[in-house]
C-alpha cells in the first residue's frame, strides 16, 4: 500500500474563481500546473524625454507612471500579446537603455506581459503588502520603465526588485509564459555591472556569496563556529526556556541557526561501484548542502546505489553559483558553469543528479547562461539536458522495489525551484504515494514560498518572517508531524519557523524518507 492522501487530485476546472486572499490557492496556467486538491480541515488554527528620477516624486505619482490604467486589462498593452512569443510585427528590439552589460533584460520578454493579474494571488510579497509595486506585474512595469528610458534605476526603484523572493510562482500562474525569473536575474546582473547604479548592499551581498559561500575552505572555516556553538551545548540551552529571555533580534537569529551535529559530506570520486548495466550518474555535492545537511547526500548515495546506479562525485566540480547569480553576479555564475561543464563532461555520466532544487533549476539553464559564448553555448545546452533532480530521476526507475513500512503523517513543501523553476510536481507525490505507511496531508498552498530564498531571510528579515509565518500556519493546519522538502534552504527555513512557533515536527528531504523506507524493507526481508 502507498501513502494515504489527505485529498483528491485533479486538474483545475474551467471557470474556477481566482481568490486574491492570502490563503487562496493560486490558479495555475502554463507548465507545471499544480493539481487541484481537496485539503483536510485544519486541526489548528521613449519619445526623447529625459529620464525621471523615480525617488524625486510622491509615491502615488510614481505608481501612476508604471501602473496600467484603470481599465487596461481587457486588451494588449504596450505591444504585448497573449502568447509566449513576440508578435511578428514587432521590430527587432534594442537592449535596455537604462541597463548595461550582456545580461540586460530584453524588451521582447517584457512585452509578453498582458497585465491580466493572474500572478497577483501567486506572489507572496503582493499577498503580504497588497502593493502593486511589490507584485510581479508591478516589478515588470518598473523594469520596462528603465528599459524604455522613462525612469532611472534609483535606490528606491531597486528596493522593489530587492523585495522579490524570486520564487517564480508567477511563471506557473502566467498565461503568457512571461519569463519573470530570467527578467529579474538579468536586471540584477545588469545593475551589478554598473558601478554608478549598484547599491552598496547588493555589492556586499555578492562579495559575501562569492568569497565565502562559493569557496569551500572559507565556508568551512566560517561554519566551524557554528559547530562549536552546537557541540558546546549552548545551542540546546538557548532553545529551551532560557531562550525566551533573548531579545527578539537575537532570538530570530538563533532560530535561523542550523544544528551542526554531523560530520560534513566531503567525499568525492567513486561513491558506489557499477553493478550490472545500471546508469552511471554524478552527484553535485555543492557548497552549503554537504556542510549543513550531509545526511541528505548520504541518503541520496544509498538510494541511487539501491537502484543499481554507479555514483561518482567529480572532485573538480564547483559551487554552481546559484545565489551569486540570483544576487546579480552573472560573470561569476558563468565562470562556475564552465568549470562544472568541464568536470561533469570528463566524468562521462548518463545524468547529473542534484538534490537541491535551486541548484538543479540553475544548472538546467546553463544553455541560456552561456548563450552568447560561441565556444560554450552548444556544450552548455548539451550538459543542461543531462541534469536531473534526484526525485525526478528516481521516479523514472523501478524505485518501488524493496520499500518497507514507515509510519509517518507527512506534508509536502513543494520547493519553489522544483515546482516553478523546473515544473516538477508529480514525482515527489508519486514517491510518497508508494511508501507504505505514509499518510500525506496536503497543505492549502503547498507550492507557496516559505521565505528562505538564499540570504533573503537575512537581508529582508521582516518580509521573510511574514511569509514564513503564513507557511508555518499552513503546515500546522494539516496536522502532519513531518515536513518533507527538496531544497536545503527550505529545510532550514521551515525548521526555524517551527522552532520559533514552538511546534514540534521533523523537517527532512524526501530522499531521506525514501532511504528510511528502503532500510525498513531490508529489515523486513531479513525477519
Amino acid at each position: 500500500m502507498g501513502a494515504r492522501r489527505g485529498g483528491e487530485r485533479g486538474d483545475p476546472r474551467p471557470g474556477d474563481r481566482c481568490d486574491l486572499g492570502a490563503r487562496a490557492a493560486p490558479q495555475r496556467r502554463g507548465r507545471g500546473r499544480l493539481p487541484r486538491r481537496r485539503v483536510r480541515p485544519a486541526r489548528a488554527a521613449r519619445g526623447g524625454r529625459p529620464a525621471r528620477r523615480l525617488d524625486a516624486r510622491p509615491r502615488g505619482r510614481v505608481e501612476a507612471a508604471v501602473r496600467p490604467h484603470r481599465h487596461a486589462e481587457p486588451g494588449p498593452l504596450g505591444g504585448g500579446a497573449v502568447s509566449a512569443a513576440t508578435p511578428p510585427d514587432v521590430p527587432e528590439v534594442p537592449r535596455a537603455s537604462g541597463f548595461t552589460g550582456p545580461d540586460a533584460p530584453a524588451l521582447s520578454d517584457l512585452q509578453n506581459c498582458i497585465h491580466c493579474g493572474f500572478c497577483l494571488p501567486a506572489c507572496p510579497t503582493y499577498i503580504a503588502t497588497g502593493q502593486e509595486l511589490e507584485s510581479p506585474r508591478g516589478r515588470l512595469h518598473l523594469i520596462r520603465g528603465v528599459v524604455e528610458g522613462k525612469v532611472e534605476p534609483t535606490p528606491r526603484l531597486l528596493s522593489h526588485l530587492d523585495l522579490c523572493l524570486q520564487c517564480r510562482a508567477c511563471e506557473t500562474a502566467c498565461p503568457s509564459s512571461v519569463p519573470y525569473g530570467r527578467i529579474m536575474e538579468d536586471a540584477r546582473a545588469s545593475v551589478m555591472a554598473d558601478r554608478s547604479t549598484r547599491p552598496r548592499e547588493w555589492a556586499m551581498r555578492a562579495r559575501l556569496l562569492r568569497n565565502v559561500v562559493a569557496r569551500p575552505r572559507v565556508l568551512r572555516a566560517a561554519l566551524w563556529f557554528g559547530r562549536v556553538y552546537t557541540r558546546s551545548g549552548l545551542q540546546r540551552l538557548l532553545r529551551g526556556p532560557l531562550g525566551r529571555l533573548l531579545p527578539e533580534p537575537l532570538a530570530n537569529l538563533e532560530a535561523q541557526a542550523p544544528t551542526l551535529d554531523r560530520a560534513p559530506f566531503r567525499r568525492s570520486g567513486e561513491l558506489v561501484e557499477r553493478r550490472g548495466d545500471g546508469p552511471r550518474v554524478a552527484l553535485l555535492t555543492g557548497c552549503v548542502h554537504g556542510e549543513l545537511y550531509p545526511q541528505t547526500h548520504e541518503a541520496t548515495v544509498r538510494v541511487l546505489g539501491h537502484l543499481g546506479c554507479e555514483v561518482i562525485a567529480p572532485p573538480e566540480q564547483a559551487c554552481w553559483g546559484a545565489r551569486p547569480a540570483a544576487a546579480g553576479a552573472g560573470a561569476a555564475g558563468r565562470r562556475r558553469a564552465l568549470r562544472n561543464i568541464e568536470a561533469f563532461e570528463a566524468a562521462g555520466v548518463d545524468a547529473v543528479i542534484v538534490n537541491a532544487a535551486g541548484c538543479g533549476a540553475a544548472m538546467k539553464e546553463y544553455g541560456r547562461l552561456l548563450r552568447n559564448d560561441e565556444e560554450w553555448a552548444e556544450r552548455a545546452e548539451r550538459f543542461a539536458s543531462t541534469v536531473r533532480d534526484v526525485l525526478e530521476f528516481v521516479a523514472t526507475l523501478d524505485f518501488e522495489r524493496g520499500l518497507g513500512r514507515v509510519e509517518a503523517d507527512v506534508t509536502l513543501q513543494d520547493a519553489c525551484h522544483l515546482a516553478h523553476g523546473q515544473g516538477i510536481l508529480a514525482a515527489p507525490r508519486a514517491i510518497l504515494d508508494a511508501i507504505p505507511g505514509v499518510d500525506l496531508h496536503e497543505q492549502a498552498t503547498p507550492d507557496r514560498c516559505c521565505g528562505a530564498a538564499g540570504l533573503y531571510s537575512t537581508v529582508q528579515a521582516a518580509m521573510s518572517r511574514e511569509v514564513l509565518d503564513a507557511k508555518v500556519a499552513d503546515i500546522s493546519g494539516t496536522g502532519a508531524s513531518t515536513v518533507v522538502t527538496s531544497n536545503p534552504g527550505c529545510t532550514m527555513q521551515i525548521q526555524a519557523g517551527l522552532r520559533r512557533a514552538r511546534r514540534p515536527g521533523e523537517v527532512l528531504h524526501l530522499i531521506e524518507l525514501l532511504d528510511r523506507s528502503y532500510a525498513a524493507g531490508f529489515e523486513e526481508a531479513r525477519a
